[in-house]
């Protein structure tokens, strides 16, 4: 591989930092109102920074699928310092990006996280409603499409109600060279009874009959 173009460079340095750590995975988004048309597949790694409170990095790998033309399907798997974290969710986004008007739509699903707090191992059991907006935009630098979302939801640990709450902005980017390989980066910001956050991501665009590919 050539790495004398910054997009190449890139993807070298994401991959280390994919790989190189280990994380419990809680509360990103790590999407837009973009859906996949029938026979397509997206796979997403994040490497997560939390900024405040107790800090960390966390590791997040996901999997979407079309379900019908307004709606995709996605599986979340995450393990590191918390001993896992599983979630599935429905996207259902009723008004698409067309010119004039961005994407909205709404990401609804089930969570499970296991993880140690002083030395005591619980686990939380969460419905996750995360919000979303995202408008694309081609430059001469390839496709950026910025997206925004307050996912919320109600999770219980060990009996005990609590209702987190945060900001959310990010952008994805595809490059002019490769047009199934995308990067993402996003910020979350605290509001209540969760954390902040810096994240790092990329995504594989694929379908069952041309394989895994770059290009």
């Amino acid at each position: 591989m050539i790495l004398d173009k910054p997009s190449n460079r890139l993807l070298v340095v994401l991959v280390s930092l994919l790989v190189a750590v280990k994380a419990n995975a809680l509360y990103s988004i790590m999407d837009t109102g973009d859906l996949l048309p029938e026979g397509q597949f997206r796979a997403n790694v994040e490497t997560q920074f939390i900024t405040d409170g107790d800090d960390g990095v966390n590791f997040n790998g996901r999997f979407d699928t079309w379900f019908r033309d307004d709606a995709n399907l996605r599986g979340v798997v995450g393990f590191g310092t918390t001993d896992i974290y599983l979630a599935a969710f429905y996207k259902w986004v009723p008004f698409p990006d067309v010119e004039g008007q961005p994407a909205i739509g709404v990401a609804g699903g089930l969570a499970y996280a296991r993880f140690d707090v002083e030395d005591e191992t619980i686990g939380e059991l969460s419905i996750r409603v995360h919000p979303l907006i995202s408008k694309k935009f081609a430059t001469e630098y390839g496709d950026f499409t910025p997206y925004g979302s307050l996912p919320f939801g109600v999770a219980s640990r060990e009996g005990d109600m609590e209702l987190p709450l945060q900001i959310v902005g990010g952008v994805e980017w595809k490059t002019l060279e490769w047009q199934k390989l995308t990067f993402s980066a996003e910020v979350g910001f605290d509001v209540s009874k969760a954390f902040s956050y810096i994240s790092l991501g990329a995504q594989l665009y694929f379908d069952g009959e041309n394989g895994l590919t770059l290009e």
